[in-house]
C-alpha cells in the first residue's frame, strides 16, 4: 500500500484495488482466527468498509 502511495503521489483513489484486497485478507483473518491483529482495521470498522465496498461476498 504504500508503494503504491508513494508512487502515485498519496492520491489513494489510485491505489484502492489495493484497498479492497487488505481489507478481504483481513476479513478473512478474522473469520479464520477471531484474532486482533495489529495491520488490519478494528473488525467491526473493516466490516463497515467491507460492506459499503460491496466486498461481503469476497471474504
Amino acid at each position: 500500500m504504500q508503494n503504491c502511495l508513494t508512487k502515485n503521489g498519496f492520491q489513494q483513489d489510485r491505489c484502492e484495488n489495493i484497498l479492497d484486497e487488505l481489507y478481504i485478507c483481513c476479513g478473512r483473518y478474522y473469520q479464520q482466527t477471531q484474532q486482533k491483529i495489529d495491520s488490519c482495521p478494528i473488525e467491526s470498522v473493516l466490516n463497515r468498509k467491507l460492506r459499503d465496498r460491496g466486498l461481503n461476498d469476497k471474504v
